[in-house]
């Protein structure tokens, strides 16, 4: 190495380059993960509780990787549980859709809060949809009783979004194949 060298320069430059480069490439991908949004979940989970009448009793799990756990939970003691894959396509869709009814703005317990729920209507079934994301969750737990007026059929817009997640969810982990008589 001669001081002043132009090529030795040159080399050296090239060589921190290199190092800078990799460790952008070792760290970038955790970066990445530390910047997730709330909306990009690693799984979630669809419970369905019962009700006065002959309402399915069942928990699904999604997985980003499009894995479902499925598992029946009547009223007697046996719980049976299946495994199988999720619709292609549909874990896009499921964060659309959360994003759409802005589930990570919404109440714990939807119940509580008077704006989406001044009416409860008794007997009826809950959906708890919990979203997973970087070991937090975020869990709704949505009685389907509620009413914003004495007509039971008047529901705040945000519940009918709120049921309609709950449905796609139902629909992407192919719920329907479980419960088929």
């Amino acid at each position: 190495m001669y001081p002043g060298c132009t090529l030795t320069r040159l080399m050296l430059l090239a060589d921190r380059l290199a190092i800078a480069a990799i460790a952008l490439v070792l760290i970038a991908p955790k970066a990445a993960r530390a910047q997730a949004s709330p909306n990009d979940p690693d799984s979630l989970v669809l419970e369905r509780t019962a009700c006065l009448g002959t309402c399915p009793v069942y928990r699904l799990s999604l997985r980003r990787d499009g894995s479902v756990v499925f598992e029946d939970r009547p009223t007697s003691s046996e719980v049976r549980r299946a495994t199988g894959t999720s619709l292609p396509g549909g874990w896009a869709h499921l964060l659309k859709q959360i994003e759409r009814v802005r589930f990570f703005d919404l109440p714990e317990e939807i119940i509580q809060d008077r704006g989406l729920c001044s009416v409860a209507i008794t007997d009826a079934p809950s959906g708890i949809l919990s979203v997973f994301h970087r070991g937090s969750v975020k869990r709704v737990k949505h009685y389907h009783g509620c009413a914003v007026e004495i007509d039971p059929w008047t529901v705040a817009p945000t519940l009918r979004e709120l049921s309609l997640l709950a449905a796609a969810v139902d629909s992407v982990g192919r719920v329907n194949v479980w419960l088929s008589p």
